[in-house]
């Protein structure tokens, strides 16, 4: 998956492979909400996409979404959704749980390396 490596390119093909899942699940008002969060959906994944582009993780999980839903294999394709969304919200976690420690850190001015010394 050449895409993998160019972070542009593959935020694009991300965003257009979620809309395909929800179009594939046949659900309407999924297509809606996705459709009215893609831009939300796209500035997160510029923030969470590594700089070295989309991980292989990620690309094998949506792989084994869409291979699922290729074989109109529900069961399949539900529990692999709900893998990928678990792995995606611990990252999410992860992510949000780092940016509150540095955040603190800077507040408290105790950012590594610059703690200041008693006089």
């Amino acid at each position: 998956m050449e895409y993998r490596a160019d972070r542009a390119k593959g935020i694009q093909y991300e965003l257009a492979i979620h809309a395909l899942i929800a179009k594939a699940a046949h659900n309407a008002v999924l297509e809606k909400i996705l459709s009215s969060l893609r831009q939300v959906l796209r500035e997160s994944r510029e923030t969470t996409v590594p700089s070295s582009g989309v991980t292989s993780a990620t690309v094998e999980s949506q792989g084994k979404i869409i291979d699922a839903i290729g074989r109109h294999d529900q069961i399949a394709a539900r529990a692999f959704m709900y893998e990928h969304i678990a792995a995606v919200a611990e990252r999410v976690k992860k992510g949000a749980e780092a940016a509150a420690v540095a955040a603190m850190e800077t507040e408290t001015g105790k950012v590594e390396g610059t703690a200041e010394k008693p006089a």
